[in-house]
């Protein structure tokens, strides 16, 4: 029985080889490609990791991990009793926390973060003392509520209108 390479079932056969190559070689690649983004995603988070590691002050002073340092810095910032007051616990818990006496809870520590990104993005564009009346004065952009009040119930996320449009200065 002599096959020719011309003849219909060969031709046959061989297209559907390739075919089935084809696949298979399309169904790797599927599942290769997950690992490659995985791979990716670690190498730029190990990246990250070294540019915030090193020893420049900028990235000690955005990047603060210690919630001791941070406390530190936004009493120094707000005052022992104004910190307390806007994230609403004892006039004394504040120092305790900067001095390391005691470690704030973890809601504290989400409204110490919250706080010292809401002072950050308005420190770029008003002074320490419009900042304190900031906080306290009635906002248009909140509904006539104060930002502190609107951030002790509701939180960070609805006060950034009015963050933001101070920083598109639109101040009222």
């Amino acid at each position: 029985m002599n096959l020719s390479h011309s003849s219909p079932i060969f031709t046959q056969r061989l297209s559907l080889g390739k075919e089935a190559i084809m696949a298979k070689v399309k169904k790797a690649a599927k599942k290769a490609a997950p690992r490659r983004k995985k791979a990716a995603a670690k190498s730029s988070s190990n990246a990250l990791r070294q540019r915030n590691s090193t020893s420049s002050p900028v990235s000690k002073e955005l990047f603060i991990r210690d919630p001791q340092i941070r406390t530190q810095r936004l009493v120094s910032r707000f005052g022992n009793n104004s910190l307390a007051r806007i994230i609403q616990v004892n006039q004394s818990q504040p120092s305790r926390w900067s001095e390391g006496h005691e470690e704030a809870s973890v809601i504290n520590q989400q409204k110490l973060i919250d706080l010292d990104y809401i002072f950050d993005q308005l420190s770029l564009n008003l002074y320490p003392d419009q900042i304190e009346e900031w906080f306290e004065a009635p906002n248009p952009h909140l509904g006539g509520a104060s930002p502190i009040n609107v951030f002790q119930i509701k939180g960070l996320a609805a006060l950034l209108p009015a963050i933001y449009a101070v920083s598109s200065g639109a101040m009222a």
